[in-house]
């Protein structure tokens, strides 16, 4: 459950980021407000990161490990930059809210299928490191 509660804690900061300028009025500037919007949401994301890392790892027998690294790193990679290319263009064109409205969602559902996938695992776990 902390993987999924932290990484479903820092999507509230994405859309805070999204409508930094929208709040930003009545708080601060939005670049504060993004700046700290940012730290959070980057902060909640990847802390959970050892702990899902070694969580894959004890699901794979040793001589899968790297090719699921190796997977889950290009996976990532490829994300990384069909994002950041689809979001640079949708910004440039003056579309703030949608890139990251898209990447919220994304992170939701990503969030919902590793504990819809995974949640029985880590109660097995759980259970045998206890024994």
């Amino acid at each position: 459950p902390a993987i999924v509660l932290s990484r479903l804690a820092s999507i509230p900061f994405i859309l805070v980021i999204a409508f930094s300028q929208d709040i930003s009025p009545f708080l601060a500037p939005a670049l504060s407000i993004a700046g700290v919007a940012y730290v959070l949401r980057v902060g909640l994301m990847n802390i959970a990161a050892p702990g899902a890392s070694a969580f894959s790892m004890e699901l794979l027998d040793q001589t899968e490990r790297g090719t699921a690294t190796g997977l889950q790193m290009m996976g990532s990679g490829i994300a990384g930059a069909l994002g950041s290319y689809l979001g640079s263009s949708m910004m440039a064109a003056g579309d703030y809210h949608t890139p990251f409205g898209a990447m919220a969602a994304l992170y939701l559902i990503s969030t919902g299928l590793f504990w819809i996938f995974f949640r029985r695992e880590e109660k097995r776990l759980a259970a045998v490191v206890a024994a």
